[in-house]
């Protein structure tokens, strides 16, 4: 039987996608996006549940923390904060001592560092923590993007654009689609929701969702939608009718190859970003084969043992 250690490093080096590792993060990616594109007009890597990542959480989303998330190049997080005490996100079945504000000061540490990226954030507060998220999210003297208007990317750089919910009107209004609990239809739906965004981008915030929406098993359905995802955009992508943007794209569980395919649709920007790719490889080798590399190059830290070792750090000051 696989116990939470091993089966925590297994989805860390997993990551769903048919990758086997990626040495360089692609963390500046929007420095060669003009200013004056609009948002909406990007197309951003997103993760859904950002906060749902191992530990106690079930069921659990993620595999990466938030650290590693933000150095893969998701640009768009998705949080739900529990009405027990605005003090805490919600991470499942048990509460975790990860707060709103941690989240939000660990955005803004990296935003100082990567000036020229933008971070979009969509909260869900419990109807008892409205009051309190909105609150916080008014501080003067955190850089949010809190009004209506799309601006442009040039207009928010270094910023938390905040993101419409259904329990929080703060930010942009967004056009969102999500994936019924079909998985006969799944791929469909898919297709049918990037095009629409594809369609209206331009114009309008698009969000599409690519998840097991009121599946048990997210892990296991990101593992087929994942790569359903990846090469409907690829091939969209290689199309001569091809659209300019896709909107923002929520996934479980991405991988470094879907969310790079994401960013490559704004051009070539993944400068910095290595992927290995072998599609012969089995989840077991995948889970394996970062450590052994880790080995050999004399104990060179990966990015997911650093976000690791930042999480418990957090913990242990809490």
């Amino acid at each position: 039987m696989i116990n939470s250690f091993h089966l925590y490093r297994l989805l860390i080096f997993q990551n769903v996608s048919e990758t086997l590792s990626y040495k360089y993060v692609s963390h500046k990616w929007m420095k060669k996006i003009e200013d004056d594109k609009l948002l909406s007009a990007i197309s951003i890597p997103g993760t859904h549940q950002s906060n749902r990542y191992l530990k106690t959480s079930e069921p659990m989303f993620q595999a990466w923390g938030l650290h590693n998330q933000l150095d893969a190049g998701v640009r768009f997080f998705d949080l739900h904060v529990s009405s027990d005490s605005i003090k805490y996100v919600k991470t499942g079945s048990v509460q975790e001592s990860e707060t709103l504000s941690y989240f939000l000061k660990t955005m803004l540490t990296f935003l100082v560092k990567q000036k020229k990226e933008t971070l979009l954030l969509r909260i869900t507060p419990d109807e008892g923590a409205v009051a309190r998220v909105t609150k916080l999210l008014s501080r003067d003297d955190w850089p949010v993007w809190r009004d209506k208007e799309i601006p442009t990317l040039g207009q928010v750089r270094g910023k938390i654009v905040l993101i419409q919910s259904s329990t929080l009107e703060l930010g942009l209004s967004v056009h969102t689609t999500e994936l019924n609990t079909d998985m006969d239809t799944k791929e469909t739906q898919m297709k049918e929701n990037i095009k629409k965004a594809s369609q209206k981008c331009e114009q309008e915030m698009m969000l599409t969702y690519t998840v097991a929406n009121g599946e048990s098993e997210p892990l296991k359905i990101a593992k087929t939608l994942n790569k359903q995802v990846d090469n409907y955009l690829l091939n969209l992508k290689g199309d001569e009718n091809r659209p300019h943007c896709v909107g923002i794209i929520a996934m479980d569980f991405p991988g470094p190859k879907v969310i790079q395919t994401i960013i490559n649709f704004n051009g070539k920007l993944g400068e910095g970003t290595q992927i290995v790719v072998d599609s012969e490889t089995s989840a077991a080798e995948e889970s394996h084969a970062p450590d052994e590399e880790h080995h050999e190059e004399g104990g060179e830290t990966s990015a997911a043992e650093e976000s690791q070792a930042a999480d418990e750090e957090h913990q242990e000051e809490g």
